[in-house]
């Protein structure tokens, strides 16, 4: 698939943690640089610490040892740009998998490590730019849900829609727009509303602007 460069495109030096292959090969395909990262295996077993070291290690080189790049079609990794990342993508299956699969234990266990990650993460780069300063930003960012264990793609939510506005209705947002919670009902009344996916570098970049 003949497609421009992320960097080409957006002017960041990308790289990504993506241990599921379909991920890993959209990335290829935009030229990003797959890290790896040992025992980020693309579901439940996957480790979360590792994934958050490794891209963390990534966008701080050279103040840390930037981990190694897969190559496609050698066995071999190569090092990674000695020099650091600008942009950083970190893939997280398992959440996925969980709603799919109707696990609402692993769902809940996988949700509570997936928080202590990304507070590793922001650790890990407020460290970095503690020592040779600069300043990072962290967006989350989902691609589909499915809120409950006994859900399915295609299901009727409406019960479940009625319960969440009720909810959203009780609550008191802190500061900039209306959103107090994390779900798409409540993200849909805010201030960035409803965009294609195609605009979302767009923002990522403008709010990078803002912040620095």
């Amino acid at each position: 698939m003949e497609v421009p460069a992320f960097e080409k495109n957006h002017g960041l030096r990308p790289c990504m943690v993506a241990p599921t292959k379909i991920s890993a090969g959209l990335g290829l395909s935009f030229g990003i640089d797959i890290l790896e990262a040992p025992g980020a295996t693309g579901d439940y077993r996957t480790l979360l610490t590792s994934k958050a070291t490794t891209i963390a290690k990534a966008l701080s080189a050279p103040m840390r040892t930037c981990p190694n790049v897969f190559v496609p079609g050698e066995d071999e990794h190569k090092p990674g740009v000695s020099d650091g990342y600008d942009f950083g993508f970190l893939h997280i299956k398992a959440i996925d998998d969980a709603g799919h699969d109707k696990a609402s234990v692993f769902k809940v266990k996988g949700l509570e490590a997936v928080d202590k990650a990304i507070g590793q993460l922001a650790r890990l780069l407020w460290e970095a730019e503690s020592t040779v300063g600069g300043e990072s930003v962290v967006l989350q960012t989902s691609l589909d849900s499915f809120p409950l264990p006994t859900v399915e793609a295609g299901d009727d939510l409406s019960a479940y829609v009625a319960a969440e506005e009720e909810i959203s209705q009780t609550g008191q947002a802190f500061s900039g727009d209306s959103v107090w919670r994390l779900n798409e009902i409540v993200a849909a009344r805010g201030c960035l509303g409803r965009f294609p996916g195609s605009e979302m570098m767009g923002i990522i970049k403008k709010f990078i602007q803002l912040e620095l």
